[in-house]
C-alpha cells in the first residue's frame, strides 16, 4: 500500500479504499448516553425478564439487542476506569489506505488476501469480534460497560468485514483529507455500515461489531 499524498499512478490501474474501523475501548455513563440508553430499555421492554428467558421478541428490532440469556456461552473483560470515563465523548478511530492493483484479477486476489488477514486477526484476538454491553443487557440495573465475546471465536458480531460500493462511498487518492470525514459519516455510507458506529449505537446490540473493516 502506499500513501494517497505521495502516490501516482497509471489511469489503467484500479484504486482500493481500504477503510478500518474500531471503536476505542471504553465507555462511560454521562447524562446523555445514560438517558438514552434507559429510554430505549423502557422502550423495548418492561425489563429484561421476559426477553431473556424465553427468547422471545416483539419485533426483528428487538432480536437485535442483547439479553443476558445472549451472554450464557460469552466471556467479559472489565474496562479501565479511564476507558469508563472518557469514550462516550470520542468518536470511533478510523484510517483508509489504498492498494494499487494492475487488474480486476490482481484486485480479487488482495481482497481475498485482506479477508484472509483479517480472519488471523480476529482468531487471535477474538474480542475484537464481541459486544459492548451495558451490565447483562436490555433492562439492566448494572450501568457498567464491559466488552463480551465468545472465547471459542466461533460467534462474533456480523459484518466485521464489509465491501461498499464506490459510488456509496467516493474515496480516491485524489480526495482531500478534509472531506474524508463527510464521506464515511454521510447516509449512504452509513447505511452501507461502512464503519463503526457511535458507543451509544453500538451497546447491547447484536448486530453492531466493535472492530470492522470495509473494501
Amino acid at each position: 500500500g502506499r500513501s494517497a499524498s505521495h502516490s501516482h499512478h497509471a489511469h489503467s490501474r484500479r484504486h482500493i479504499p481500504f477503510e478500518l474501523s474500531t471503536m476505542p475501548i471504553a465507555t462511560a455513563l454521562i447524562v446523555a448516553a445514560a438517558a438514552y440508553q434507559a429510554q430505549r430499555s423502557a422502550s423495548r421492554d418492561g425489563g429484561d425478564d421476559d426477553a431473556g428467558g424465553n427468547g422471545a421478541a416483539d419485533s426483528p428490532e428487538d432480536a437485535m439487542l442483547i439479553v443476558p440469556s445472549f451472554l450464557e456461552n460469552k466471556t467479559s473483560t472489565e474496562l479501565l476506569p479511564l476507558e469508563q470515563s472518557l469514550t462516550m465523548l470520542e468518536s470511533p478511530i478510523s484510517t483508509v489506505s489504498f492498494y494499487e492493483c494492475a487488474t480486476r484479477e490482481g484486485m480479487n486476489v488482495a481482497l481475498d488476501g485482506i479477508t484472509e488477514r483479517a480472519g488471523n486477526v480476529l482468531r487471535a484476538n477474538p474480542w475484537l469480534g464481541g459486544w459492548l454491553v451495558r451490565g447483562t443487557g436490555v433492562g439492566s440495573s448494572d450501568g457498567t460497560h464491559r466488552l463480551w465475546h465468545d472465547p471459542t471465536g466461533r460467534e462474533m458480531a456480523p459484518g466485521i468485514f464489509r465491501r461498499a460500493s464506490h459510488d456509496d462511498v467516493p474515496l480516491n487518492t485524489r480526495t482531500p483529507y478534509g472531506e474524508y470525514e463527510g464521506i464515511l459519516s454521510s447516509s449512504r455510507a452509513r447505511n452501507d455500515g461502512v464503519t463503526v458506529r457511535t458507543n451509544p449505537e453500538i451497546a447491547n446490540r447484536r448486530d453492531e461489531p466493535l472492530f470492522r473493516i470495509t473494501v
